[in-house]
């Protein structure tokens, strides 16, 4: 049996069949429910037919489409029965009959039963009987679609169209017993327990479905009135309220009476202006007569279903609102009232809305539009809260969209006109501009307005197939995103915005990037300005075994000024790689700074030679020519196959943190200088006068891929730095790292693919001693034919010389316990083995010292103070208590640590004041000094947060760091009225300009700001004496500070802030 609910009347009949076009074939079929949106079954789409008839009717031979409409392009319905079944192509008085789109009804029509909890297919009440259809093109379109029925004989049974559905819910229609529809034309979202609704979850993945299969809804025929202004003859202009007799209930017998809210309300007869009011709630709006004018009055309209006589229209000034939405069914309405306030969709099911003035549909108010209709904003200007589905937009002179939720909102039909879209979005929603298989291969649907796009806040998605033809500039603003998604339906994933591709993309200081794991190409040009951000969006679920790289590919020129920041959405799991590629040849002027971040890539493959890059953690890359490279991260020529390469750059800060990796393929012969894309071996080109701002140092690592199976002697390998002049002062303290092919299962580092072995494990497995040396020699090239003389790296392998190696295994063991009285002579020094070794005499050793394993501790002044100590990976150096020592240099990113301790290094030459910092903030740690690599204090590691290391650039090539407390400037462990001068006169504080220690920057941030005033007044040691134990003893503090020096510190201090404050300098 049916559930009988009480509403409607007979006359609704009239509006069913201006809504469902229904041509009754045999009996009364009624199209009940629709699931468009399914989050369960792999989403998918069902529906459902009952019988409102007395008697039965055989469905046999029947067929389906969506919003085409098309008996051509129908698809059969199949019966489900395994043999328990009854057939139902007889399907009699009140039974149901689901259909779902299944290509193995087998196992989905037993996964519906399941996860609706439904009984075996009777065909009663929650025991639907079941069938299922499959093939192109029916599938049910979540931004809106329709729905028809054909008979045997290819006529028309019945045909809903729906708009945008809520995820998970069903739509569902009522009719009264002759088949009449009584409830929204459009389709009413399922909501339990009304009508009968009930919410089910998969087990599968724990999504909730709410919708009501086996049960529709039998209404008492709708109680409609007519308009009648006269009392006497339908139609007239007059007021709409609840007191006055104008409303007819029949519209063949015209009488007044009163009008009741939840009535459909007709509009015929004679035309006129109909002004609202009092507040009224009607079930729908029906004008079977065109030339209606609902006016503005004291009143409002609740926001309902709207239908016009075919080729008529109709026009509503009045208020419009209510948390339901405006749905139109048919014909042209036009919307003229500027205080709408509706929280609904705003539906065009059918027919034509037009705006007749500026702000009409509510921001919140998303335009939704069916299939084969318009929205057509008619000259004037308003703000949606979105736009979507298969039909038509035609543009007004801005229309805006503010998407202020979650969900997406996705246009797959036309966008037309002349206007500018103007995304300005304050919830994460996503504009999405797209297609699907209809409105592509179909409707040929196209976005081809003529206008700005502008993303001001939130973001704008641009399917391939639905990039705007004919847009005039893009803008992309600080609070703006700009997606690019390909489409398989358009192999061609090239993006090209307007007319030509000279139209430019403008990102004012905004972010573009595309869909997660997507390669995308832009063909315009891409103008920077301010600070602007390329976001290339890694997989969602990147895969262990088969890192991935995504690209997204500049081929039009760049442009502007400003920074362009190149980031990876993914710089945790270490399995994906986020690219930034350029590839204009001609045109890039682009004057500021490229800036890749962490596990991202920005590759050149042109002439960028106005373009500088400043390294952010990331790689620069390519066979192209840019102007400068600095800050922290790789530098590595790149040619088309992904290794060799010749790459130009005009100058390199060879600040500690920049590195270098090339790839050497060929002993014994030149590069091939003709080709930048295939060179054998890589070669970075450095055209400027000083081609190194600052000399390369032990920060500055280069690792060298030799593609080579076997070592030979004295293979000689000339790739790497090319310069005008010799520069091998320039590049002889950097730290050279090789790796070796070999036979290609090497575990110690993968490159380009491909796995490689440390040299000292290619060594131990040949019974090999191999060690590079790196010179410079003279050669003449020829860049694009010129003949160009200059100096090219040459990296030679041979034996290494002998080396003084003192192991000591375990416990601790004087350098004279350990056989070396004295240390002397230039051979290399080797310290292994996980014990102690302590050198202790004022040793003359001019070789350096390695420190490959457990402990080297410096217990003299001038220990190795000729010798250059690299602390490996395993190695560390530490100092006896209070010990103030020089070396002749220190490698402390090398890979081990150096714990200071409570004592005081000098490092004579070869290590930056950046390269110490840089060693200086890795062993900081987390801020405790626990850092197991650089440069450490295990003292302040144990003084509860107020002790930390200190530096200086002592200005003659040498550096000095130590145990220290903020606020020390000159490091002679007391915090006194020379460090307050310091601090003071160094006009640094606030002022956002570099700054080292010496002049205040206790953060080691590079600038002097609050945080290093709060360090200096926080630890209550100015004026108080000598704050580090003597030598041999515990770091101590000797004294509170006097009043009255403390105060002239912290009035003097507060005194800068004020004047720096107030001067503008924050």
């Amino acid at each position: 049996m049916l559930a009988r609910l009480r509403r409607s009347s007979l006359a609704a009949l009239v509006a069913a069949l201006a809504w469902t076009g229904s041509v009754q074939a045999a009996g009364i079929i009624r199209i009940t429910e629709v699931m468009s949106n399914a989050l369960t079954l792999n989403n998918m789409d069902w529906w459902e037919i009952t019988n409102y008839g007395d008697a039965a009717i055989d469905i046999t031979g029947w067929r389906m489409d969506d919003n085409s409409y098309s008996y051509a392009a129908s698809l059969a319905l199949v019966p489900y029965a395994t043999g328990t079944e009854p057939a139902w192509s007889l399907i009699a008085p009140g039974e149901s009959v689901v259909f779902m789109e299944a290509q193995f009804p087998s196992t989905a029509v037993p996964g519906y039963q399941s996860l609706w909890n439904l009984g075996s297919g009777t065909g009663n009440v929650r025991n639907p009987k079941l069938g299922s259809y499959v093939g192109s093109g029916a599938s049910l379109s979540s931004g809106g679609d329709g729905l028809i029925i054909f008979d045997a004989s290819g006529a028309e049974v019945n045909r809903v169209a729906f708009g945008a559905a809520t995820t998970g819910c069903s739509f569902y229609w009522s009719y009264d017993s002759a088949g009449v529809l009584g409830s929204a034309p459009a389709g009413t979202v399922s909501q339990a327990p009304l009508n009968y609704a009930s919410t089910v979850t998969s087990t599968a993945n724990g999504q909730a479905n709410t919708g009501s299969p086996g049960i529709a809804v039998t209404l008492a025929p709708v109680v409609s009135l007519f308009w009648t202004a006269s009392g006497t003859t339908l139609g007239g202009s007059g007021t709409w309220n609840s007191s006055s007799n104008r409303w007819s209930p029949s519209d063949t017998t015209v009488s007044g009476g009163l009008w009741a809210n939840g009535r459909a309300a007709y509009f015929g007869g004679t035309s006129g202006t109909v002004t609202v009011g009092s507040d009224v709630a009607p079930l729908s709006m029906n004008f079977t007569t065109s030339g209606y004018r609902i006016a503005s009055g004291s009143g409002s309209i609740t926001a309902c279903d709207v239908s016009v006589v075919a080729g008529g229209s109709a026009t509503i000034a009045a208020r419009v609102t209510g948390t339901s939405g405006l749905a139109l069914g048919g014909g042209t309405l036009l919307l003229a009232g500027t205080a709408n306030n509706y929280t609904g969709f705003t539906n065009v099911v059918g027919g034509t809305l037009q705006l007749a003035a500026n702000n009409v549909i509510p921001d919140a108010s998303r335009v939704a539009v069916s299939r084969f209709m318009l929205a057509d904003f008619n000259g004037y200007s308003d703000t949606v809260g979105g736009l979507q589905g298969l039909g038509s937009v035609r543009m007004g002179p801005t229309v805006t969209v503010n998407i202020t939720g979650t969900t997406d909102a996705r246009l797959d039909g036309f966008l037309s006109g002349t206007g500018d879209l103007v995304i300005d979005s304050a919830g994460s929603g996503v504009q999405r501009l797209n297609t699907s298989a209809q409105t592509l291969n179909v409707d040929f649907a196209v976005k081809d307005y003529v206008g700005k796009t502008t993303v001001n806040r939130g973001a704008l998605g641009v399917d391939r197939s639905a990039v705007p033809l004919n847009t005039t500039e893009v803008n992309v603003e600080a609070a703006g995103r700009l997606a690019l998604s390909p489409n398989t339906a358009a192999p061609d994933q090239v993006f090209a915005f307007g007319s030509n591709p000279v139209v430019p993309v403008n990102l004012k200081s905004g972010t573009i990037g595309q869909g997660a794991g997507d390669d995308v190409e832009l063909a315009n040009t891409l103008n920077v300005t301010g600070t602007a951000t390329a976001l290339i969006v890694n997989k969602n679920t990147p895969d262990p075994l088969v890192p991935s790289t995504q690209q997204f590919t500049f081929s039009g020129p760049l442009t502007g000024s400003g920074v362009l920041r190149v980031l990876a959405s993914d710089t945790a799991s270490g399995l994906a790689q986020s690219r930034a590629k350029f590839t204009s040849t001609s045109g890039n002027t682009f004057s500021g700074t490229v800036s890749p971040g962490p596990f991202a890539v920005s590759r050149f493959n042109g002439d960028f030679t106005q373009t500088s890059v400043a390294l952010a953690g990331g790689k620069v890359d390519g066979y192209g020519a840019i102007k400068t490279v600095s800050g922290t991260g790789i530098v590595s020529p790149d040619g088309t196959s992904g290794a060799d390469g010749i790459f130009t750059v005009g100058t390199i800060s060879g600040s500690a943190g920049t590195c270098f990796n090339f790839d050497l393929n060929a002993a014994n012969v030149a590069p091939n200088w003709s080709d930048p894309t295939a060179s054998v071996n890589d070669v970075l080109r450095l055209t400027g006068t000083t081609p190194f701002t600052t000399n390369l140092a032990s920060g500055n690592v280069v690792q060298l891929f030799v593609n080579a199976a076997t070592l030979a002697t004295s293979d000689s390998y000339q790739g790497g730095f090319f310069t005008s002049t010799n520069q091998i002062s320039a590049i002889s303290n950097a730290t050279y790292t090789t790796y070796v092919l070999g036979d290609g299962l090497g575990t110690d580092i993968e490159h380009s693919g491909l796995t490689y072995y440390t040299l000292a494990h290619y060594n131990a497995a040949h019974s090999t001693t191999f060690a590079p040396t790196v010179t410079m020699v003279s050669t003449t090239a020829s860049f694009g034919g010129l003949p160009t003389p200059g100096w090219i790296m040459r990296t030679t392998y041979a034996a290494a010389p002998a080396a003084i190696t003192i192991t000591v295994g375990s416990g601790t063991q004087t350098q004279t316990q350990a056989g070396y009285p004295t240390l002397s002579g230039s051979l290399p020094l080797v310290k292994a083995g996980a014990g102690t070794l302590v050198v202790d005499k004022a040793n003359t050793l001019t070789g350096s010292t390695a420190v490959q394993s457990g402990r080297l501790q410096l217990a003299n002044g001038s220990a190795l103070g000729s010798s250059r100590i690299v602390p490996l990976s395993g190695g560390a150096v530490t100092l006896t208590p209070g010990l103030q020592t020089s070396v002749g240099g220190l490698a402390p990113n090398a890979g081990g640590l150096v714990d200071v301790g409570n004592g005081m290094v000098t490092v004579a030459s070869g290590l930056s004041a950046t390269g110490m910092v840089t060693a200086i903030v890795t062993g900081m740690g987390d801020g405790s000094w626990n850092g197991t690599i650089g440069i450490t204090s295990s003292v302040a590691a144990s003084s509860g947060g107020d002790r930390t290391v200190g530096w200086l650039d002592n200005g003659d090539g040498s550096v000095t760091f130590a145990f220290a407390a903020a606020g020390d400037t000159n490091l002679d462990w007391q915090v006194d009225i020379i460090d307050a001068a310091n601090f003071l006169a160094g006009g640094k504080f606030d002022s956002g300009s570099p700054a080292s220690w010496n002049e205040g920057d206790f953060t080691y941030d590079g600038v002097v700001d609050i945080l290093d005033a709060a360090s200096f007044l926080s630890n209550g040691l100015f004026d108080a004496g000598a704050y580090n134990a003597a030598p041999g003893g515990a770091s101590t503090v000797a004294a509170v500070p006097e009043p009255a020096a403390g105060a002239l510190l912290g009035a003097g201090l507060a005194a800068l802030i004020v004047l720096r404050r107030r001067s503008g300098g924050g």
